[in-house]
């Protein structure tokens, strides 16, 4: 059956989704992002009094960005993004607006946590990998700091860190754990 012309379809909420997503691609330097527009979590957020200087990577040991949700909402704990393992990068909160209590210490209010979809073991993945080197470059841009890598298997508090011109921190640089594994933070910058 022929519509005539200048009619318009439904739109089902699955197409605003995508169109949304797809513009969104376009307009963040070709990543997909996918943004709340109320933080999905009840504690972890906090009002951001001070421009971020820096970014603290994290895995998540789950295999997926829903797995990831879910644990941060039970746990009562919170994260500006996840990057997905095809790449999807979820902005949980506006790191502009809040920051999130998962980074550690007094770190919290002065970086951007990124958390990365990714099980121990596993293989990194290569688009995953370009759209984290993309979302670390845009922010970088957005907030004024160059990306430099603080030194693997150096551990200090945020406040001798802050002191630094280090910028991109590994989850481990703050807090006695493995997080992020083997993340080849190096190549990314």
């Amino acid at each position: 059956r022929r519509r005539a012309r200048g009619t318009v379809r439904a739109i089902k909420p699955w197409m605003w989704a995508v169109g949304i997503a797809a513009a969104l691609a376009l307009a963040s330097g070709g990543i997909t992002i996918i943004k709340w527009l109320k933080p999905p979590f009840t504690g972890g957020v906090h009002k951001r009094t001070q421009v971020p200087r820096g970014i603290v990577l994290h895995w998540t040991v789950t295999s997926s960005a829903a797995s990831t949700l879910k644990i941060l909402q039970n746990r009562d704990l919170a994260t500006a993004y996840e990057v997905g393992l095809d790449g999807t990068v979820y902005e949980y909160v506006d790191p502009a607006l809040w920051y999130t209590d998962t980074s550690g210490g007094g770190a919290n209010a002065a970086t951007i946590g990124i958390d990365i979809t990714h099980k121990p073991g596993d293989p990194w993945s290569a688009v995953q990998l370009a759209s984290l080197r993309t979302l670390m470059r845009q922010l970088s841009v957005r907030f004024g700091f160059a990306l430099v890598v603080a030194p693997d298997g150096v551990r200090q508090d945020w406040a001798q860190w802050a002191k630094t011109p280090y910028t991109v921190f590994r989850h481990r640089n703050l807090r006695p754990t493995a997080c992020p594994g083997d993340l080849p933070v190096e190549v990314l910058v």
